[in-house]
C-alpha cells in the first residue's frame, strides 16, 4: 500500500509521527472508512493517531464523532470529514506546541478489519441513499 512508512522513518521521530483518519479507530481502519461506516449504518468520525508500522494501529490521540446528516452524497460526507479531521489534527498540534502531548485514549477494542477502496457499484448504492435523504428532506 502507498505512503506507509517504514519503522526507521517513524523512530526517527522523537514525538512521533501524527496522522489524521477520516474513521473512527480502532474499528475502521484503511481506506474509504467515512464510506464505509456510512453504508453499515454505524456512526462516522475521524481519529488523530501516531503512526506505528502497522495500518491505522497506532496510539489513538483523540476521537471525534460526525454528524453526516446533512450530507445528500458522497462528496459532502467525505468533506464534512475531511474538514472534521483537519480540525482535530489541528487541535492536538496546538496541544503539542503549547508543550501538552495529548496521552493515548485506551483502545474501544482491538484493531477492527481493514478496509479497501470501496468498489463503485457499493458507493453508487451509498450515493443513492444519501441523496434519498435529499428527497424526504424538506428543504
Amino acid at each position: 500500500m502507498p505512503g506507509l512508512l517504514r519503522r526507521p522513518l517513524i523512530d526517527a521521530f522523537r514525538l512521533g509521527v501524527l496522522n489524521a483518519h477520516m474513521g473512527l479507530l480502532p474499528a475502521y481502519r484503511g481506506m474509504n472508512v467515512a464510506e464505509w461506516a456510512a453504508l453499515e449504518g454505524a456512526t462516522v468520525g475521524c481519529t488523530v493517531h501516531l503512526i506505528d508500522a502497522g495500518i491505522d494501529t497506532g496510539p489513538i490521540l483523540a476521537t471525534q464523532r460526525v454528524d453526516t446528516a446533512g450530507c445528500r452524497s458522497v462528496a459532502a460526507l467525505r468533506d464534512i470529514v475531511d474538514r472534521a479531521q483537519l480540525a482535530l489534527l489541528g487541535d492536538i498540534v496546538c496541544s503539542i506546541v503549547s508543550g501538552k502531548l495529548p496521552e493515548p485514549l485506551k483502545a474501544a477494542g482491538p484493531p477492527g478489519p481493514q478496509y479497501f477502496r470501496m468498489h463503485q457499484d457499493l458507493a453508487a448504492i451509498l450515493e443513492g441513499r444519501l441523496g434519498a435523504r435529499r428527497a424526504r428532506s424538506p428543504e
